[in-house]
Formats: C-alpha cells, sequence, structure tokens
C-alpha cells in the first residue's frame, strides 16, 4: 500500500489533472447550452480557466512525488554505501587509508593546503589501501566570496590546484590555486 508512494503520487496527479479538465469541459458545455446567449463567455471562461486549475494543481503534485522518487534514490544509494555518482563512500567513522612514513627510496605524496601539515602515504600503488579515500577529504572547508563577502562551505575533497568553486551568493568562479 506504501511502497513505491512517489509513482502512486505522480498518478494521481495525473488522474486528477484529467478528471478536472473533463469537469471543466461539461461544465463550460453544459453552461453554454443553456438558453441564456449572456453565459456563452462564462462557459468558455469556465472551460479555459477549469481546465489550465487543474493542469496547474497536478503539477504541484506530480513534482511533489517526483521529490519522494528522487529522495528513495538518494536514501537508496546511501544505505548501500555510494555517492550519487556511484562512488564507493567508507563510512562513518571508518578509516579508508592507512599513513605512514615512505619506505627508503619511495618517493613521498604530500597533499598540503596553506595552514595545514603535509600528509605523507607510502602505499604502493597497486595496493588496495592505496585506491581508497582518505576520510578527511569529505570534510567540509568554509570559504568566503572574494566577490560578495559570502560565506560558504565546500568539500575539501574539490579544492584541488586548479580547481573551481562557485559562490552560491553571486555565483563567482574561483579558481584554487
Amino acid at each position: 500500500m506504501f511502497s513505491n508512494i512517489g509513482k502512486k503520487i505522480k498518478g494521481v496527479a495525473a488522474l486528477f489533472c484529467f478528471i478536472g479538465i473533463f469537469a471543466s469541459l461539461i461544465l463550460g458545455a453544459l453552461t453554454i447550452s443553456g438558453d441564456n446567449t449572456n453565459l456563452i463567455i462564462t462557459g468558455i471562461m469556465i472551460m479555459v480557466a477549469g481546465s489550465f486549475l487543474s493542469w496547474l494543481a497536478s503539477l504541484v503534485f506530480y513534482g511533489f512525488g517526483q521529490l519522494i522518487d528522487d529522495a528513495d534514490i538518494i536514501a537508496d544509494a546511501i544505505s548501500e554505501g555510494q555517492d550519487l555518482a556511484g562512488n564507493t563512500v567508507p563510512a562513518a567513522g571508518q578509516a579508508a587509508r592507512t599513513y605512514a612514513a615512505p619506505a627508503a627510496g619511495q618517493a613521498a605524496r604530500t597533499d598540503a593546503t596553506p595552514g595545514q601539515a603535509a600528509r605523507t602515504d607510502a602505499a604502493p600503488a597497486g595496493d588496495a589501501a592505496s585506491q581508497a579515500q582518505d576520510p578527511r577529504d569529505f570534510e567540509r572547508v568554509e570559504r568566503v566570496c572574494s566577490r560578495c563577502g559570502h560565506k560558504f562551505t565546500v568539500v575539501r575533497k574539490i579544492l584541488v590546484p586548479g580547481g573551481q568553486v562557485f559562490c552560491p551568493g553571486c555565483g563567482n568562479c574561483e579558481t584554487i590555486r
């Protein structure tokens, strides 16, 4: 009864739209068919306005059903441990990568940003640990727009040199250095 509720709401919205349009056309036709010639314009207005209002109301309900469908998709992806692009995301509190000093003769990879100590990853390239993501990449970092001064947060993972961040306040595009 309550499974797949988004599609049911969208179906009911479409049904109500068609019923409303049909009822408006019938009521308008009955108004026009009367003996009074002054009611012709009223009958046409009932047909047009009633049909339009039925369609407009159905858009609201259909949109609500679509929101529920989209929320179900997001909830399913999260419960499967994936982001919306299908990438596997480490569970909360789970360390996905281990960090250690580089072995002798091995080059260290550093991911330092201004004001942050460099971290080093010594796992070999073919190792499964090197393919996992750093939990710190999903931390949120506060940014301030240089144009409008709007404060907003972004996920640390996108703050790579050469990357771009858009201000939600003014749409200003800033390139990360």
